[in-house]
């Protein structure tokens, strides 16, 4: 599993969360703007990323992942995902 972290924090941190066979590689083209503007932006890649995982497994692998690599809490932090129910998940387990 990889991960990316950036640290020119003038806003809450954001952590951006791929879909279905995707990958962190995704949010490149965005990665520079959100830099710009001053957001701590964190990637990961969700393993597996093929949709054979359910919620729940991708939930607590992102809420630990958040907490162990990137010390986010769910007060401090922005989640940006193309899946409502992962994102209702996770929140939960922040």
């Amino acid at each position: 599993m990889s991960i990316f972290s950036t640290r020119l924090a003038r806003q809450n941190p954001v952590l951006l969360i791929h879909g279905i066979d995707g990958s962190a590689c995704a949010f490149r083209r965005m990665l520079p703007d959100l830099l710009e503007l001053g957001w701590n932006v964190h990637g990961l890649n969700l393993v597996p990323n093929d949709g054979s995982a359910t919620l729940e497994f991708l939930a607590e692998q992102i809420a630990h992942l958040s907490l162990k690599h990137f010390h986010l809490s769910k007060r401090s932090t922005s989640l940006a995902t193309a899946w409502a129910e992962l994102l209702a998940s996770i929140t939960f387990r922040l």
